[in-house]
């Protein structure tokens, strides 16, 4: 369900607010009813702003979303359009971060898909908070879906390779 309840607790002064339920779809509005309920505790907090912030990746520069794909086509020429858009799709304006220093396709690293290459897990690892293979691959994307059994175990491994943060 996309419903949500907020339970503000006070003890002595002390807010704790327990959030049950709610869906991404939702998330925007949860935030201001969130907000809404602190501020008797915390009056100089500064008015929900969720409705006017964009989400990462959101902020195109002004520019429409078709304005910005040509702005992409130009700016990466040398990047297949389906894997463009696909990017375009999945992160927004944060593809400028994904291709930095990027300027030709063997930039993207190892290829372990026809759409997934080692520069866009690094970039789920970085910055999507993608801790193993099952994060990258289904929580943070849907390459699962388009990847055989060797792909994945490839790709999984990398992540264990280049990633691996002793204990």
């Amino acid at each position: 369900t996309r419903e949500y309840h907020l339970a503000l607790e006070d003890a002595d002064g002390a807010a704790l607010i327990s959030i049950l339920g709610g869906k991404l779809t939702t998330h925007r509005q949860l935030a201001e009813d969130t907000i809404n309920l602190l501020t008797k505790h915390f009056p100089q907090m500064a008015a929900c702003q969720t409705n006017n912030t964009p989400l990462p990746g959101g902020d195109l520069n002004g520019m429409t979303l078709d304005e910005y794909n040509q702005h992409c086509q130009l700016q990466y020429p040398w990047l297949e359009s389906k894997l463009l858009q696909q990017y375009i799709q999945r992160y927004g304006s944060r593809i400028e971060t994904l291709l930095s220093n990027c300027n030709h396709i063997k930039d993207l690293g190892t290829q372990f898909s026809d759409q997934l290459y080692a520069k866009e897990i690094d970039f789920m690892i970085e910055h999507e908070w993608a801790q193993t293979a099952e994060d990258a691959f289904w929580r943070r994307s849907k390459h699962g879906l388009h990847m055989t059994a060797k792909q994945y175990q490839e790709a999984s491994e990398y992540i264990n390779t280049h990633h691996h943060k002793p204990s």
